[in-house]
C-alpha cells in the first residue's frame, strides 16, 4: 500500500457531501493515494470554498455507490471498498441501512459491484442488522492468528447510546456470522471508531467516547473485544471540540490520526495527530 497523502480538495471539505462519509477517503490504512480518478467527481473552487458536487461516484454497471461510511481494504492485489448500503433509504420509510456493500477495484477507478457482503436481517426488528437499526461506519480487519476477517459494527440506539456488533468470516466477502451484539466497549458509549492491525499481530480499536474523548483500546488476541486496558487522549468538554470519525495510519514508522469535528453533518477542519 502507498501511505503518500494525496488529495485534490480538503478532506474537512468533503464532509457531508456523502451521507455519513466524512472520512470516506481516510478510513483505512491502505487508501491514502488520491488521484484525480477518484476526486474527478469534486471541484473545490467555488465561492463558498466547498467542492461543488459534479457526478456520483458510480460501478461497472453505471449505478450509484453505495458505500456509506466507507472504508478501503487492500487484499492480494485488489482493493475492496465497502460501506452501508442506503439504497432503499428515503428519508421517510425508516430504513436506515440495507446490509453492508462491497465493490472492488484494481486501480481506484473501476468499481465492480460484489453485493451484500453482510445482510440485514429484516425479519427481526430486535436485531442490531434490522434495517430500521441505526448501524453505521463497519470496519473490517484481518487476524492472521485465527484467519478470520473481523467486522465491528457502530450501533446508534434509541436510548443515545451506542454499541458494537461484531462478525467473522473466514473470506472477505463472507459469509459474516454475529459474535457479539451490544457490545459497550470498556462500559463507554463508544462513537465513530477505526481499527489497526500492528505487525506484530496485535490490534487496536480507536473510538470516539460520545462527546468526551478519544479511547485507544487494545482488543483482544482474536480481535471480537477489548482486554479492558486503553489509553485516552484529546479530551474536551463538548462538541464541535470533541474529536470524532477517527481514522489510524502509519507512516515511516509513525502512528498518525486524522479527525473530525462533531459538528454532525457540517463541514469542520479536520485535525492531524
Amino acid at each position: 500500500p502507498v501511505h503518500e497523502i494525496k488529495l485534490d480538495v480538503l478532506p474537512s471539505q468533503l464532509d457531508g457531501l456523502f451521507y455519513g462519509t466524512e472520512n470516506i477517503f481516510f478510513s483505512n490504512v491502505f487508501i491514502y493515494h488520491i488521484t484525480k480518478s477518484l476526486t474527478s467527481g469534486f471541484r473545490s473552487k467555488c465561492q463558498s470554498g466547498l467542492p461543488i458536487l459534479l457526478d456520483l461516484l458510480k460501478d461497472l454497471e453505471g449505478k450509484r455507490i453505495q458505500a456509506h461510511g466507507g472504508s478501503v481494504i487492500y487484499i492480494n492485489g485488489t482493493y475492496y471498498f465497502y460501506g452501508e448500503n442506503k439504497e432503499k433509504t428515503d428519508g421517510k420509510n425508516g430504513i436506515w441501512h440495507w446490509g453492508v456493500r462491497c465493490y472492488a477495484s484494481r486501480d481506484l477507478y473501476n468499481w465492480e459491484d460484489k453485493g451484500l457482503i453482510i445482510p440485514p436481517e429484516a425479519d427481526d426488528p430486535e436485531s442490531s442488522l434490522h434495517p430500521a437499526s441505526q448501524m453505521d461506519r463497519p470496519h473490517i480487519i484481518y487476524n492472521k492468528d485465527t484467519k478470520k476477517y473481523v467486522a465491528w459494527l457502530k450501533i446508534m440506539n434509541k436510548d443515545g447510546t451506542q454499541t458494537e456488533t461484531v462478525l467473522t468470516a473466514d473470506e472477505f466477502l463472507g459469509p459474516y456470522t454475529k459474535v457479539r451484539e451490544g457490545l459497550k466497549p470498556l462500559n463507554m458509549s463508544a462513537g465513530d471508531f477505526d481499527l489497526a492491525a500492528a505487525p506484530d499481530g496485535k490490534a487496536y480499536y480507536y473510538f470516539e467516547r460520545v462527546h468526551s474523548e478519544t479511547i485507544c483500546a487494545d482488543l483482544t488476541a482474536d480481535y471480537t473485544d477489548v482486554t479492558g486496558y486503553y489509553s485516552t487522549h484529546f479530551p474536551h468538554p463538548y462538541p464541535p471540540y470533541v474529536r470524532e470519525a477517527t481514522a489510524h495510519f502509519v507512516r515511516k514508522n509513525k502512528h498518525y490520526l486524522i479527525t473530525s469535528g462533531t459538528t454532525g453533518y457540517l463541514p469542520n477542519p479536520s485535525e492531524a495527530a
